[in-house]
């Protein structure tokens, strides 16, 4: 049971770092869009273990080498765009930038390709995944949730332009995945 804590908590920091840098730059604090970061970033991280330990035996040659850098590039693209629209406007407006659409569903999928990996290892392991899903989905949620607080009470330290510092931290993110692939 350890194990599967440490697993969840492991997969839940991506969503922990993204949902920190979103409450760091969510200037209106809007429950609307902690509600669907918390609910996309859970519910990806719950079927996507599914989804790699049902159907991952197909598809993990191919994605074995592509999976780090898609997540790698949609974090960047996100991070770079951060970056540019608070340099652009005078106050970022994360709660419309990230929270929905298709930005809220690149980076539900970026933060939760890992744990199709882990789908796919509790299956070559021959374990149940059910269980271990769900507490990884519902890790990541309280783990959003955390991150956007957390954020949120950071604003309290007035950092100027704080979409640069949150597409930093995603820009991070991503070169961290490269690197650690690279020296793997």
């Amino acid at each position: 049971m350890i194990e599967l804590l440490v697993i969840a908590i492991s997969l839940g920091l991506d969503a922990f770092s993204i949902a920190f840098a979103h409450g760091l730059c969510d200037k209106d604090f809007d429950k609307h869009a902690m509600r669907r970061l918390s609910f996309a970033f859970g519910s990806f991280q719950f079927f996507m273990p599914l989804l790699g330990f049902y159907l991952g035996r197909f598809i993990a040659p191919w994605l074995k080498h592509a999976d780090i850098w898609v997540v790698a590039g949609i974090l960047a693209i996100i991070g770079i765009h951060m970056i540019i629209e608070a340099i652009k406007s005078s106050e970022y407006e994360a709660n419309s930038k990230l929270s929905k659409g298709w930005k809220l569903l690149g980076i539900s999928v970026a933060t939760s390709l890992d744990a199709w990996a882990v789908g796919f290892s509790f299956a070559l392991l021959k374990r149940s995944i059910w269980i271990p899903s769900l507490i990884i989905g519902i890790t990541a949620s309280f783990m959003t949730i955390a991150g956007i607080w957390l954020g949120r009470s950071s604003q309290k330290l007035n950092i100027r332009k704080p979409g640069i510092w949150g597409g930093i931290a995603l820009l991070g993110i991503a070169i961290k995945m490269i690197l650690e692939r690279l020296l793997i």
